[in-house]
Order: structure tokens, then C-alpha cells, then sequence
């Protein structure tokens, strides 16, 4: 871009940047220019970028210019995984529904976790309070409730039925 040189008063340099704003006196800028700027450097273009045809569209920094730095990222993620995958159809749909498969992955794996975490801490809330119950038990003088539910079991009740009908 040899020629054009910033106009503004004590610059006189070359044009490096293209500043991507609503300000058409701020479009171009001479390194003088970026040091006095104060918008933000997402929004800057180098010239010498744009104009090298062995550069493609990833290895030009803020490129393309949407004034939205997310959104800059964003195309140019998209643009990277285009190149990518050139043989996907609907390749932006792709993305999205891969996006949305890691999105709720991800919200799964801490819902597990959270859900561990409590199943864990109730089942020790259950642990203490049995023992306390057991424990209140013992100091009262009441029968250890393990020991009234094993007089239940069916095994013993059986024996002592078969022993009655068989008059033993």
C-alpha cells in the first residue's frame, strides 16, 4: 500500500490498519494512530493481512469485521470448521447439535454429581440417625430393634410349626 500515508498532523506514515468503526476518519490507520486509538483492537485489521493472497481466511486476525468480538470469534470458528470439513452437509447444523449434545453432557455429568453428593450425604443423615435411635435404645432399656425383627424370621417359625404338626 505504498503512497498512502496517513494525513493527520505529525504522522506521515503508512496506512498498516484498517480500523473497522463508524468513524470514516478513523478507517485507516498509521501506527501513530493505534498508539493515540482507544477502540477496542478487535475491531483492527492488518492491512498487510487482507493483502496477502497466501493467507486464508483463519490467519487473519479479527477477521471477518462484525463489531462484536464473540460474534468475529464465532465466524471465524465456523468459517475454520467449514474448511474443516468440507464434506458435511449443513455443516452450521452439525455444530449446533454437537454444541447442544456437549451443552447437556456436561449439565448431566453435574446433576450426577450433585446427585451423588446427596445420595451420600442422606445416606449418612440415615446411618446417624439409626445409630442414635439404637443408641437411645440401649440407655432406656428397650430391646435392640434388630434383635425383635430377627424373632420374626420365617425359617424359625417354620421349624416350630412343622415340629407341632408332626408332634415332636
Amino acid at each position: 500500500m505504498s503512497g498512502k500515508t496517513c494525513q493527520k498532523q505529525n504522522h506521515n506514515q503508512d496506512y498498516l490498519y484498517l480500523n473497522w468503526i463508524d468513524d470514516k476518519q478513523n478507517f485507516l490507520q498509521c501506527a501513530k494512530c493505534i498508539t493515540e486509538d482507544e477502540s477496542p483492537s478487535f475491531k483492527k485489521i492488518l492491512i498487510s493481512d487482507i493483502l496477502n493472497d497466501k493467507y486464508n481466511l483463519e490467519q487473519v486476525n479479527n477477521w471477518p469485521p462484525l463489531g462484536n468480538k464473540q460474534l468475529t470469534e464465532f465466524a471465524h470458528y465456523i468459517c475454520k470448521k467449514i474448511q474443516e470439513n468440507p464434506g458435511v452437509e449443513n455443516l452450521m447444523n452439525h455444530l449446533i447439535q454437537n454444541r447442544i449434545d456437549d451443552y447437556f453432557d456436561q449439565q448431566t455429568e453435574e446433576i450426577c454429581q450433585k446427585l451423588n453428593s446427596l445420595k451420600k450425604k442422606v445416606k449418612i443423615q440415615f446411618q446417624n440417625t439409626i445409630e442414635e435411635f439404637i443408641e437411645k435404645n440401649k440407655e432406656d432399656g428397650e430391646p435392640n430393634i434388630e434383635d425383635i425383627l430377627s424373632g420374626f424370621k420365617i425359617e424359625d417359625f417354620r421349624q416350630k410349626i412343622e415340629e407341632f404338626l408332626n408332634d415332636k
